[in-house]
């Protein structure tokens, strides 16, 4: 009877420890921005979080995860936009080019026809 007491306890001192240890662990990933960013970049998650409230720590991930691919999505739209524009003005470029050799042919043909 007191080694299934002293067990008790110690696995209640050692739950109080570790869910203390995450208390410490949350605040300093608050105050210590590069600890915050590389948690968040790596996309970790409580495992007393995931354990106890699955649904919250899985919705988080899917969150962080949507925000993540919304701000790609932006991004691949600014360099979509950026690239239209080159386009654009490639295509203009080259109907300028065109021209200008067109003109180039005209004066040489007249250039020739004169001096005949």
């Amino acid at each position: 009877m007191e080694n299934i007491k002293l067990i008790i306890y110690g696995v209640g001192i050692i739950v109080l420890a570790l869910l203390i240890f995450g208390i410490f662990k949350k605040n300093a990933l608050r105050t210590d921005p590069k600890l915050a960013t590389r948690r968040m970049k790596k996309n970790e998650g409580s495992f007393f979080k995931l354990l106890f409230f699955p649904e919250i720590e899985i919705g988080s991930r899917i969150s962080n995860l949507n925000k993540q691919l919304n701000k790609q999505a932006e991004d691949n739209n600014k360099l979509l936009q950026e690239l239209v524009k080159l386009q654009k003005e490639n295509l203009e470029l080259r109907k300028r080019e065109e021209n200008r050799k067109e003109i180039e042919k005209r004066k040489q043909g007249y250039k020739k026809s004169s001096n005949v």
